[in-house]
Parts: C-alpha cells; sequence; structure tokens
C-alpha cells in the first residue's frame, strides 16, 4: 500500500507477540522474506510524519500465513509493544520491489 507521503506501507501491528517487546504484524506485501534484510523500518500512526526505528529482527510467522513478527531496537517489554498496537511499518518508496511492466 503507497501513501502520499513516500512511504509504502509492508505490515500494520495488531498485538504484542512474546515477552521480549515483539510484536505481529499483518504483513501487506507480496516480499515479506525480504524484510529480514532491513535494518531499519519507519513507524506510522496518524498524521504525524513517520519515525525511523531499528529493526533488530523480523521473520514470517509460519503458523499464522499472512503475519510476521517484528522485534524493533528500543522495545523490550510487552508493555511497550502494546503500545505500537495499529502502528504501520513502512519503508520509504524507493526501497520498494520493482515489478515487471504489466504487473
Amino acid at each position: 500500500m503507497t501513501t502520499g507521503s513516500g512511504y509504502v506501507t509492508v505490515g500494520r501491528i495488531v498485538r504484542p507477540r512474546g515477552n521480549k517487546g515483539e510484536v505481529a504484524a499483518e504483513l501487506l506485501t507480496d516480499f515479506a522474506e525480504r524484510l529480514k534484510t532491513f535494518h531499519e523500518v519507519f513507524l506510522s500512526g496518524g498524521r504525524a510524519e513517520p519515525r525511523r526505528v531499528a529493526l533488530k529482527s523480523f521473520w514470517v510467522d509460519r503458523n499464522h500465513p499472512g503475519f510476521g513478527v517484528f522485534h524493533f531496537e528500543g522495545f523490550t517489554s510487552i508493555d511497550e509493544a502494546e503500545q505500537l498496537r495499529g502502528i504501520e511499518v513502512q519503508i520509504p518508496i524507493g526501497q520498494r520491489v520493482a515489478l515487471p511492466a504489466g504487473s
């Protein structure tokens, strides 16, 4: 999903997952495995400009198709992860996957 702010939404955080600050997110990309290579992403919620956050780890949830797990730097507890519920995970539009013509 492309936003008007120069970012592409690749996931929407739905809940905390685990007890170390990880979050489960609905994936909005067909190229989820690629997110493992990112060192940072942007979090956006509301009208504020997306904020940069370091990505400690990401993996696709094998037990829940269409969902992934993000662990962001600076989030270390369930309570901190809960604050991210509903937030969109975004990447700069220039880093999206280039599709072949007609796709």
